[in-house]
């Protein structure tokens, strides 16, 4: 029974990290045939995956090891970084377009705006019911402090740090240790060359 629980809560996290991107390509597909209320129901997808992985794991959280739930807590943090990289790229080149002469940008931005950054935020707290669920489980097995997990729980309410917490407490535990080093390694490798880019562009352009 408890294998069978744990393999659906890893497949509900598969599920959900395919759900939070395809969700956005649906959306674009419906927005460009047809102009339906349909498309905006798309992005309600990752809420109701949310909600049902959420009353899942208040069922079954006993039957899931803490391993298996801090497992699918890192492939969902770390499988949606590219999302909220990519996000905040677009949501800052709309603002950008703002200040051009396309007239029409002014009242298309707000509401792309709004809605971009609406679907990231429910999108990081739906995926974030295994990080909770991960940490009552900590809670009740003493791995961590009770101020630790305090301050993880609410870390998990703000992008980026949700992130730092979840590979701060899989480094804790020494799990997934290669995958939060690579991930790490990667983010600052593609920093500092978007840093130098920058840096030779202005250089270039004196």
């Amino acid at each position: 029974m408890k294998r069978k629980e744990q393999i659906i809560c890893v497949i509900n996290a598969i599920v959900f990290l395919i759900a939070a991107y395809g969700s956005i390509l649906l959306f674009s597909l419906l927005m460009t045939y047809a102009s339906s209320p349909l498309a905006l129901m798309i992005f309600a997808i990752p809420s109701f995956l949310g909600i049902y992985n959420a009353i899942y794991l208040g069922r079954y959280r006993s039957a899931i090891s803490r391993e298996t739930l801090l497992g699918c807590s890192v492939l969902i943090k770390y499988g949606l970084i590219p999302l909220y990289i990519i996000g905040g790229l677009l949501i800052c080149v709309l603002i950008l377009l703002t200040f051009t002469p396309i007239v029409f940008m002014i009242f298309v931005t707000p509401v792309a705006v709004t809605m971009l950054s609406l679907y990231g935020y429910v999108t990081m707290l739906a995926g974030g019911v295994f990080s909770f669920a991960y940490l009552k489980k900590a809670k009740d097995d003493k791995i961590h402090s009770k101020w630790l997990i305090s301050l993880a729980a609410l870390f998990q309410f703000f992008f980026t740090m949700d992130v730092i917490s979840v590979g701060a407490l899989a480094l804790k535990e020494k799990k997934y240790v290669k995958v939060t080093i690579g991930v790490t390694a990667i983010l600052a490798l593609s920093a500092i060359g978007t840093f130098t880019w920058m840096v030779f562009n202005m250089v270039s352009a004196m």
